[in-house]
C-alpha cells in the first residue's frame, strides 16, 4: 500500500511541480526538462515495482497449497467482519445482494412514472434466474410490472425510511441505496486485496521456514556431510535469501 501512495504522491508533485515551472522560471525550456525527467523516473519505479512484484509471485509460487489458500480466505473474511463491527458473517449484507436490491427498486420508480423501458441484468450465471424473471414481465401491463417490483421492495426496504408511494421519496432512498452499493463494493475489494495479500505473506512465511530448515540441517549435518564429500560454507553476512541463494550454488 505503501508504495502506491508514494506513486500517486509522486504524480502529484509533479503535476504541480509542472504549473509552477511553466509560470515561474525562465527560460521555460528548464522546467519542462526537469518535469521530463521526473516523469522518467516515475515511470522507471512503476516498472521496477511491477517486476519486482512477479518476481517476487513467481519465487514463492510453490508453497501455494489449498490450506494456505483456505485459511487466507478464512482470515480475509474475519477481517471484513470486524471492520464492518458485524456480529457474525450472517449480518454481512453483500455487494451483489444491494445491487439486485438497488435494481428492484430503480425498476418500480421507472414503472411508477409510467415507462416500459427498464434495465437490464448482468450476462452471468448468477444472474440467470433473475434475467429469466424479468423477461416473464414482458408483455404484462404496467401495473403488474410496478405491483411486481414494489413487493420486491417492500420485501427488503424499511418502510419508515421509505413511501414506496412517493416517487420523491423512493428517489432519496435510491441515493441511500447507492451509497450502500458502493460501501459493499468497497469493503468486498478491499477484503480480495487482503485474501491475495495474506496468501503472499504466508507463502512467503513458509519459504522463509524452509529455508531455515536447511540451514539447520547443515550445521547439524555437517560432519556427516564432510564424509559423503560435501562441504557447503553458510555465509553468515547477509540477508535470508543472499544466504540461501549462496548455499544452493554450492550444492
Amino acid at each position: 500500500m505503501l508504495p502506491t501512495t508514494l506513486l500517486f504522491a509522486f504524480v502529484g508533485l509533479i503535476m504541480l511541480w509542472a504549473l509552477v515551472a511553466a509560470i515561474e522560471i525562465r527560460p521555460i525550456w528548464v522546467g519542462i526538462s526537469i518535469t521530463c525527467g521526473a516523469e522518467v523516473i516515475l515511470v522507471v519505479a512503476a516498472i521496477f515495482l511491477i517486476n519486482a512484484t512477479g518476481i517476487e509471485f513467481n519465487a514463492i509460487k510453490p508453497y501455494v497449497d489449498e490450506i494456505i489458500v483456505k485459511q487466507a480466505w478464512l482470515d480475509s473474511k474475519r477481517n471484513l467482519i470486524e471492520m464492518l463491527s458485524l456480529g457474525n458473517r450472517s449480518d454481512f449484507v453483500s455487494y451483489e445482494t444491494w445491487w439486485r436490491r438497488r435494481f428492484s427498486l430503480r425498476q418500480y420508480i421507472n414503472a411508477k412514472r409510467g415507462k416500459r423501458a427498464y434495465f437490464d441484468f448482468p450476462d452471468t450465471p448468477e444472474f440467470k434466474l433473475d434475467k429469466d424473471d424479468l423477461r416473464a414481465l414482458e408483455g404484462k401491463s404496467l401495473e403488474d410490472i410496478q405491483s411486481h417490483f414494489r413487493d420486491k421492495v417492500a420485501d427488503w426496504a424499511d418502510l419508515e425510511d421509505v413511501n414506496l408511494d412517493s416517487i420523491p421519496s423512493c428517489l432519496s432512498y435510491l441515493y441511500d441505496i447507492d451509497e450502500d452499493v458502493r460501501s459493499a463494493y468497497l469493503a468486498e475489494y478491499e477484503t480480495i486485496v487482503q485474501f491475495q495479500l495474506i496468501i503472499l505473506q504466508s507463502a512467503k512465511s513458509l519459504a522463509d521456514q524452509e529455508k531455515k530448515y536447511i540451514f539447520k540441517f547443515i550445521a547439524e549435518k555437517r560432519a556427516v556431510l564432510y564424509l559423503v564429500g560435501i562441504s557447503i560454507d553458510c555465509q553468515t553476512a547477509g540477508s535470508l535469501d543472499e544466504r540461501f541463494a549462496a548455499v544452493m550454488s554450492d550444492l
